[in-house]
């Protein structure tokens, strides 16, 4: 589940003495990602990030000389959702069709 996850970020560090931290992004997925900042045993409050949002640019028959239009509608088929921002890990994403009257 995303909300059981932890990111960490990578490579902080202090830009403006007691004003400025900056860091890089763990891989990931998500929104209302809350940041947590400990210095000297200290935490800081919680502000909110989110990564873009998935984009499906194309979806594809996987299978090879397959048109979209020849699938089955018995289900099974396998399909390729072309795009951006889907993660790289298989926790992360979730895709649902639903017909359309």
């Amino acid at each position: 589940m995303l909300s059981d996850l932890v990111m960490q970020a990578q490579n902080c560090s202090v830009v403006t003495a007691h004003t400025l931290v900056r860091c890089f992004t763990a891989e990931g997925a998500g929104s209302l990602l809350h940041w947590n900042v400990v210095v000297g045993g200290q935490s800081s409050s919680a502000p909110t990030i989110a990564y873009a949002p998935p984009v499906v640019n194309r979806i594809e028959a996987a299978t090879p000389g397959m048109q979209l239009d020849q699938l089955s509608s018995t289900g099974g088929e396998v399909v390729a959702l072309v795009g951006t921002n889907f993660g790289d890990k298989d926790e992360y994403v979730a895709a649902l069709c639903c017909l359309v009257p």
